[in-house]
This record gives structure tokens, sequence and C-alpha cells, in this order.
């Protein structure tokens, strides 16, 4: 299993497709292709900036905000990426009601937050990207990135005190810039049914997954899917 998309190989599959010559399982950490362990390198540069101001895409007419952003996995070793994601995950807790795993029942969020593993799942590589406005916690999503394949966002949410500000179309152009320079080509999300589909669509620009990519995307990478929603994509522009 690659180590960052969490696609499957046989080690006789590798050797025919000329992917690399294996006689065993690796130990240690293990990538499909130079661009996954490159994606991976990179993350972990990411993650080394801790918290750091990014370009604001604008807000509300008279309203002069100063964004930072931290890209979390896991709870880190540090007291500041603790709170960090604790601040996020209280943010995405008050947006999504439990999601229970089907064989223990525990509740995903928080396990993907905390990039720790349920089940036959493993959440290890899944971060978390906490939103700043002038020093308070607005904003946060949970994104799993799947080499240069993909990237699924089964969970971003605005601080309900702090909505129609602009602040999730500032995590947006967040996510775009990070997942353009890793090179990624496209990314999903799951969205209800309604006003919520509505928005992606016509305001962030997404689309609904084609049924054969969807069918691809969950037998390659296992994406969520969540009960009454459908799941949307959209290209990531070159940087």
């Amino acid at each position: 299993i690659c180590d960052q998309c969490e696609r499957e190989f046989h080690v006789g599959c590798l050797k025919k497709k000329n992917m690399c010559s294996l006689k065993a399982i690796p130990k240690g950490d293990w990538f499909c292709s130079r661009k996954c362990k490159g994606v991976n390198q990179a993350l972990a540069k990411i993650r080394q900036l801790g918290c750091h101001k990014v370009k604001s895409v604008g807000g509300k007419e008279g309203r002069t905000n100063v964004y930072t952003c931290e890209v979390l996995c896991g709870e880190g070793k540090g007291a500041r990426t603790r709170n960090s994601l604790r601040e996020a995950l209280a943010i995405l807790q008050e947006s999504f009601d439990p999601l229970p795993h089907a064989v223990t029942g525990a509740d995903l969020l928080p396990i993907m937050a905390k990039a720790q593993t349920c089940a036959d799942h493993d959440y290890t590589t899944v971060h978390t990207i906490l939103l700043r406005s002038n020093g308070e916690a607005v904003c946060a999503c949970v994104i799993r990135i799947c080499g240069e394949f993909l990237a699924e966002l089964p969970f971003v949410a605005t601080k309900s005190s702090c909505r129609s500000r602009g602040h999730c179309r500032q995590m947006f152009s967040v996510i775009e810039n990070l997942l353009s320079d890793l090179r990624v080509r496209r990314y999903c999300l799951p969205a209800a049914a309604g006003q919520a589909m509505n928005t992606w669509i016509k305001h962030f620009g997404f689309r609904p997954m084609l049924d054969s990519d969807f069918r691809m995307a969950k037998a390659d990478f296992r994406i969520l899917q969540f009960p009454g929603t459908t799941v949307l994509v959209k290209e990531v522009s070159a940087g």
C-alpha cells in the first residue's frame, strides 16, 4: 500500500508494470511513485511552517482580515498543534453530526482529524487545515490527499458565529493553492441535495462526479460518501 495515495499493489504486478522490483512487502514508508513521495515530502515541509500568513482573496467591503492558516497531521508533539487541532475539531463538530464507522460505530470525524486508524481504515496521512482571521479560528477542514490523482475533502465548516463573511471562500483559496503547489489534479467533497449542492456548484465551481469516476475513486482510494449526499468534484488550476 502506498503511504501517500493509499492504493494497493501486488508485489508481482509492480514488477510487471516496471514500477519497481520488490521481493517482499517493504518495511517503513513506501511510495508507488516519485510523485507520491514528492507530495509526502512537500506536506511535511508545509507542516513545519506552522501558523503562517496567507494572501487574502478579499471579503466584505470595509472589512480588513489578516488571514493565517496552519496545516496539521494529527495532534503533533507540541502544545501548539494540540490546541490548534482542538480548535479545528470544535468548529467541525459544531456543524457535523457524528458519522459512525460501519464496523466499530466510532465517530469518524475526530478519528480522521487526529490522523488515527479505525478497524481496517488508516487515516494517518489525513490533514486538518485551520484558518484564522485576525487571530480568531474561523474555518477548518479535513483533507486527504491521494497523491497526484485526487484530494478528498470530507469535512469543511465555518464557525457558526463567523459565517457569511467570506471565510469559507478564503479557505478554498488556501486549499486550491496548496493542491496546485502539490500538483494534485482535482479534489472532491460530499454535498447534500438542495441549497448546499447549488452553492458548491454555482459559487465554487464544482460539478457532480461521473459514476465511472466515483466507482474508480471508491475502489482505489476508498473515498467517503455520506448518506443522502452526492460527491462533487473540481479540477485544480495549474499554478
